[in-house]
């Protein structure tokens, strides 16, 4: 899967197939010794969403809300993608992220938009397998998707 496709799935919410890329691209990126940092794995996906330079500026923990968002997505002027605010943890349920992202309102900065996407992608450090969750996100207030 190219970054290009990476992106796409990520924007139609196939939280398969974003896993499964962000898998891939872990273990063929990070070295044994690094696997398990969260840094290592936030840079893994700027490689992964490397593509979405095109139509994003991104910022790695931008200072957004009440806290600091692991990746930010803001679409470039003229562009009409939709902006995502991307959270990482490690060994947590698949609605934590996502939480932190509403109660920490992530999302505020992109508020002039009409929806935001959410991704939390989740690592297990035991099975060292990664699990995504997508929704969309209406700051309007009509809630999500």
């Amino acid at each position: 899967m190219s970054a290009d496709q990476l992106l796409r799935e990520t924007r139609e919410g196939n939280c398969a197939a974003v896993a499964s890329k962000v898998n891939e691209i872990h273990l063929d990126y990070a070295s044994a010794s690094d696997y398990n940092d969260e840094n290592i794995l936030s840079s893994v996906l700027m490689l992964a969403y490397f593509t979405a330079q095109n139509e994003y500026k991104i910022f790695k923990e931008e200072n957004t809300g009440f806290g600091r968002a692991d990746l930010f997505f803001q679409p470039k002027p003229n562009s009409m993608a939709v902006p995502m605010v991307v959270e990482l943890k490690w060994n947590k349920t698949s609605q934590t992220a996502i939480q932190q992202i509403k109660d920490k309102k992530y999302w505020r900065k992109l508020s002039e938009y009409p929806e935001v996407l959410l991704v939390e992608i989740n690592y297990d450090t035991e099975s060292k397998e990664h699990t995504c969750t997508i929704e969309t996100y209406r700051p309007d207030g009509r809630g999500t998707s």
